[in-house]
């Protein structure tokens, strides 16, 4: 187990794939003294049960970041030494409505401008690709294919070996029980096992970043949605590389998992 540090340049709190990201490009970029503190262990919050799911799209805040990450996905496993598990799949994007289908038309061609080969499909083309979609159900499809899945265990081990590599210290089993500030900033993190001076915190706690807020008096407009997922058995072993596909009218997304149907 890590030793506690006295101080710290900055603390990322929440050792999960956000956390163990942050604080291997802040170590990356130069940063000096980065201190992650994980209550638990790495990756033992939401992301061990997430779904791994990566699909760039046109006309979000977060459409660069996401074609960056396709780009970090190798040399991230050279410099950590460990396999992400990244599986290149597409995504079928399924339109039940006209007005949905118009949507994925603009999307095709932001696509093409930025040189992706993306595509629209009729629903009997999107029925060859998706051979478990019914085609009577949907007005067409847009195929994304800069989209696929990986391990979210093997992705933050990467992060976190590889931030550990660039200088980063990691201490798990070291909640966070307090935020120190003095004249409108950051002092100090307060921990079981002492305090963390530093100049600066980064919150990455995921569905407990609204209580680790309210420890700086912050309020993190944040709440919890509960859902479920369903794995179904389909008869035949669905392949691998089976397109994942997303219906958001229906608020529904499916993929293959371990030759069924998740």
């Amino acid at each position: 187990m890590a030793e506690l540090p006295k101080s710290a340049e900055i603390v990322v709190i929440g050792g999960g794939v956000v956390g163990c990201s942050v604080a291997y490009h802040l170590a990356k970029a130069g940063a000096r003294d980065v201190v992650l503190l994980e209550r638990d262990q790495i990756g033992s919050g939401t992301t061990w049960h997430s779904a791994g799911n990566l699909t760039w799209k046109p006309n979000i805040m977060a459409d660069d970041l996401v074609l960056y990450a396709f780009e970090l996905f190798r040399p991230l496993e050279q410099e950590a030494g460990v396999e992400i598990g990244w599986l290149e799949t597409g995504r079928l994007f399924l339109a039940r409505s006209p007005d949905w289908l118009a949507l994925y038309e603009a999307m095709n061609g932001q696509a093409w401008l930025r040189g992706f080969e993306a595509r629209l499909l009729t629903p009997r083309e999107a029925a060859v690709v998706h051979p478990l979609l019914d085609p009577s159900a949907i007005f067409g499809a847009w195929h994304n294919p800069l989209s696929g899945r990986l391990s979210p265990a093997n992705y933050t081990d990467a992060f976190a070996r590889a931030a550990r590599r660039n200088g980063a210290t990691i201490v798990e089993g070291c909640p966070v029980t307090g935020i120190e500030t003095g004249g409108g900033a950051v002092t100090g993190v307060a921990t079981p096992r002492g305090t963390i001076d530093c100049g600066a915190v980064v919150v990455c706690a995921g569905f407990w970043s609204k209580r680790v807020a309210d420890l700086a008096g912050i309020s993190l407009a944040q709440g919890g949605n509960e859902h479920f997922y369903v794995i179904m058995d389909t008869g035949e072993r669905l392949p691998r590389d089976l397109p994942s596909f997303i219906c958001p009218e229906n608020l529904i997304y499916g993929r293959e998992e371990v030759g069924n149907f998740l």
